[in-house]
């Protein structure tokens, strides 16, 4: 491997669990007081599809047309057993996590969206610390979500684009 560019990964190994200070950030949105509580439920597994479909907005920087048929299509993009085998008990062992990814030494891109909760900026930061010093780039994308090329394109695509040229 030269490179590895994580772009809104999922952090499962020694995770900190931020969605509750992200979500807040968006506490005035139109639509926040409609979204918490299935965002609350489907993030717990007991939600609904409608539940998910309510949360829809917190996945996205803006909640404008382009995220409404992005996420509509949601159903579409996921795969149910990679995602349950993702998520099993035991998946992850943090501390062979965390000494592999310290012993990395190749550049490091992690670009996560400014309003996104998983990985919140905050837990990103602590993940960039877990690698070797001078291989990791920490970007925070202004006013992205979690899908931060549907948020500002040409923003995350000069970023991306920048940072592998100069790998």
């Amino acid at each position: 491997m030269r490179t590895s560019p994580l772009i809104d990964h999922q952090v499962n190994a020694g995770r900190v669990d931020s969605r509750e200070a992200a979500t807040s950030l968006r506490k005035d949105e139109p639509w926040y007081d409609g979204a918490i509580g299935p965002f609350r439920r489907d993030w717990a597994d007991e939600g609904s599809d409608e539940d998910a479909a309510l949360a829809g907005p917190f996945w996205y920087g803006r909640w404008d047309e382009i995220a409404q048929e992005h996420h509509a299509r949601r159903a579409t993009q996921l795969n149910g057993d990679a995602r349950a085998a993702h998520y099993a008990e035991g998946a992850f062992d943090p501390d062979a996590t965390k000494a592999a990814i310290a012993g990395l030494e190749i550049p490091v891109l992690i670009l996560v969206g400014e309003l996104d909760f998983s990985p919140s900026p905050m837990l990103a930061k602590q993940l960039s610390e877990l690698f070797a010093d001078g291989w990791v780039q920490l970007v925070v994308q202004p006013g992205a979500g979690h899908h931060p090329w549907l948020d500002d394109a040409a923003w995350f695509g000069g970023v991306v684009t920048r940072w592998l040229a100069q790998s």
